[in-house]
């Protein structure tokens, strides 16, 4: 892949069409690739969140057994038992799409410094550790609120309402901990959220492009995520990098207007 110049866009003309321009030159140079990776990590999620699901639910039970508590006895949907395993699968879940997102980073982060992925890139995590962290946090947060906002306090609209900001502040933390010299969940939450409060337009208009991508992939009988999940990805790359002052690669190619 001939290596293109380096370059900082400059944020105040950043658009949409330009972003998009950049991901769809980036994404059709790997689009076997990129299809591959998403066709065997979409498998692969699906298989094992819900083997790891049943397995949970599965020791939840049998823990519950072994107490002498009868999940089924006086029990309904918001039983104890039923709390404990959906928890429980709940952070088997988050944990997963972490290790996902992980290594999904490291291919996204290596095209925005000019490199052309390989197919093995999707499945070796980029600080994972980091991303873990990050979702470990939002995890916390989110069920804090949860807890006593939602149940204890019985405000479910204050609840829904500092839930959409913990997501609003979380949205760039993943991206933020991982793209720079030196990972770091804690610097990753700092600078996302920094981010997300000094570029309000950029953080609705990522997550429109993310709804954008998932409804027409689902639209086209999900076989069209295989390409836009990945031109999602790559628009996000092209945002933060633009944003947050880091360079980019390749960003010659796009007429910004």
């Amino acid at each position: 892949m001939t290596e293109i110049g380096e370059s900082r866009p400059d944020p105040t003309r950043v658009s949409l069409s330009g972003a998009l321009r950049w991901a769809w030159t980036r994404w059709r140079t790997s689009a076997g690739v990129f299809a591959g990776a998403t066709s065997l990590w979409a498998a692969g999620l699906v298989v094992t969140g819900v083997g790891v699901s049943w397995v949970i639910s599965a020791i939840v039970q049998v823990a519950f057994n072994l107490m002498s508590i009868a999940p089924d006895e006086s029990f309904d949907e918001g039983s104890t038992y039923w709390a404990v395993a959906g928890y429980a699968v709940y952070l088997a879940w988050m944990a997963l799409l972490a290790v996902a997102a992980s290594c999904w980073l490291r291919p996204t982060v290596a095209i925005a410094e000019g490199q052309r992925p390989e197919l093995g890139d999707f499945f070796r995590p980029l600080a994972a550790g980091s991303v873990l962290l990050v979702a470990l946090v939002f995890v916390v947060v989110y069920s804090v609120i949860d807890v006593i906002v939602a149940s204890y306090l019985d405000a479910p609209w204050l609840a829904t309402i500092l839930e959409v900001i913990i997501v609003y502040l979380f949205a760039w933390a993943p991206l933020a901990a991982v793209d720079r010299p030196q990972p770091s969940a804690i610097a990753g939450l700092h600078e996302g959220a920094v981010l997300a409060l000094a570029r309000p337009g950029a953080t609705f208009l990522t997550a429109l492009v993310w709804a954008v991508s998932i409804a027409l992939g689902a639209a086209a009988v999900l076989a069209g995520l295989l390409v836009t999940v990945p031109l999602a990805t790559l628009t996000t790359i092209y945002l933060y990098r633009t944003f947050s002052g880091h360079p980019l690669i390749g960003t010659d190619d796009v007429t910004q207007p």
